[in-house]
């Protein structure tokens, strides 16, 4: 599972990379990243320059995490800058029979097309055709701002809908004996 966020700063990429430094974020590809026990949380700019008529830069930042964990990281890094987020997307991995009985657990949805792209409650649920790979994603309205808290936790809901954990004292046991 992996979430993506699409935000605009007014901060270009050097001031930002000069303010998560303390935080160990570390410097890389055209990206800093924050790592730790196989985890990471990383901000990179998707826009190489800011023309004229732009008013800010863009920048997407992703993790592979606790919800809760990175929303931390993000507020304390970012967070400060004040964003105008425009995008949030989570990326799972859901075999195509349970993609099917997990879309029954999510509830009433609209279809928008048949072969693999749904809607329940301004979250847009998209198979990709071919492959077990499920995009959660919603976009701010045009001039707008998504609050990060809740539209986080809207994902959340429709992802333990679609992909429930599993456990149970054979659980515990399996893992365990390995």
């Amino acid at each position: 599972m992996v979430y993506t966020i699409t935000y605009f700063l007014k901060e270009q990429f050097e001031t930002v990379m000069d303010r998560v430094r303390p935080m160990r974020f570390v410097a890389g590809k055209g990206e800093v990243c924050w790592k730790a026990d196989g985890r990471y949380f990383s901000i990179r700019p998707f826009a190489k320059e800011q023309g004229a008529y732009q008013e800010a830069y863009g920048y997407r930042s992703s993790f592979s995490m606790s919800t809760d964990g990175a929303i931390y990281l993000f507020d304390s890094s970012v967070g400060l800058m004040k964003p105008t987020i425009t995008s949030i997307e989570c990326e799972l991995t859901i075999e195509e029979k349970d993609f099917k009985k997990g879309l029954k657990e999510v509830g009433k949805v609209k279809i928008l097309d048949p072969k693999g792209i749904y809607v329940k409650d301004g979250i847009s649920i998209i198979r990709i055709p071919r492959s077990n790979r499920v995009i959660l994603q919603t976009r701010a309205p045009r001039g707008k701002s998504l609050k990060l808290i809740d539209t986080v936790d809207e994902i959340e809901k429709i992802k333990e809908s679609m992909n429930p954990n599993k456990i149970d004292i054979f659980t515990f046991l399996e893992e365990q004996t390995a």
